[in-house]
């Protein structure tokens, strides 16, 4: 009774694929595929294609700049531990922080999702292009 519940792929086939909008695409489609929001400007749409264009700028200057730091955390969450330290002038001992690994762990797997979207759809579509 499985075979009930399970979606045929093919079940709604349609005319809009990705493989067709390469081939008979315009140039509109295909600049679009090389960066966000360039499609949008050659039509015309030049506010909306600049929002996009500036996402995805956005989108990968965080990953060059934090992202590969949060993606390379993972590997031993944090280095640094707390520290208990004496202080002569209040006479008790003083706590320095730590690496907390929790928002390590966090920033790292949420980077490493987005880099691994981005990188899915950006392999998908050269794989259709050759």
């Amino acid at each position: 009774m499985l075979w009930v519940y399970l979606k045929r792929v093919n079940e709604f086939p349609t005319p809009y694929t990705c493989t067709n909008a390469i081939k008979e695409g315009g140039l509109s489609t295909k600049l679009s595929m090389i960066l966000m929001g360039f499609g949008n400007i050659v039509n015309g749409q030049v506010i909306k294609g600049l929002i996009y264009l500036l996402i995805e700028i956005a989108y990968l200057v965080f990953m060059f700049v934090n992202g590969i730091g949060f993606i390379a955390g993972l590997r031993t969450l944090g280095s640094v531990e707390q520290q208990e330290v004496w202080d002569e002038a209040k006479q008790i001992y003083t706590y320095t922080k730590g690496d907390q690994s929790i928002l390590i762990l966090l920033y790292g797997v949420a980077s490493n999702f987005n880099y691994r979207s981005y990188d899915s759809h950006l392999e998908r579509y050269i794989k259709e292009c050759i």
